[in-house]
This record gives structure tokens, C-alpha cells and sequence, in this order.
């Protein structure tokens, strides 16, 4: 169980492309991890678009924390879609 100072082990990520600039962003997604408190937690990164954007969804189940991870993304990435397009896979 974590704390949430337990290492983590990252899930997925992509990589985008900012345009013009060609400037890469990195989304990471972390696995879900069953906290102390019985809750699961799910961090995610975006790096590359201005300062860098963390957070950690929580959730009653793995999931359900992974699926408000991925919206949390979603929701970050949103004021940038215009100028976002797919870059390589990692």
C-alpha cells in the first residue's frame, strides 16, 4: 500500500508535438496504487507546454482512478488541442 511517497511505476506515455514550434510534450501516466487509506491513487505528468502539470486522481478501485487520471489529462491538455499533434509513441 502507498502512502504517497512510495516509488511508482509509470503505466504510459506519449509523446506529442507542439506546432509551430515542433517542441515535444511527454504525457506520463503512472499504474494505479492502493493507498493506506483503502482509496487508489493514479498520478500523471505533462511536460513540455509551459510549466510542468502533475496531479493524482483517486478513485474506490484501480480503475476508476486510471479512467480520472486519463480525464484529468484530457482536461490539461484541452487549451493546447489546436496546437497538439501525435508524436512517438514511448
Amino acid at each position: 500500500m502507498d502512502d504517497g511517497t512510495a516509488p511508482t511505476t509509470m503505466l504510459a506515455s506519449r509523446q506529442l508535438t507542439l506546432v509551430p514550434s515542433g517542441r515535444p510534450v511527454l504525457v506520463e501516466v503512472d499504474a494505479p496504487v492502493r493507498r493506506r487509506s483503502g482509496e487508489w491513487g493514479c498520478a500523471w505528468r505533462i511536460r513540455g507546454i509551459g510549466r510542468a502539470r502533475t496531479g493524482r486522481a483517486l478513485g474506490e478501485d484501480g480503475l476508476q482512478a486510471l479512467q480520472l487520471a486519463l480525464t484529468a489529462v484530457r482536461r490539461a491538455l484541452e487549451p493546447f488541442a489546436d496546437g497538439l499533434t501525435p508524436g512517438a509513441r514511448r
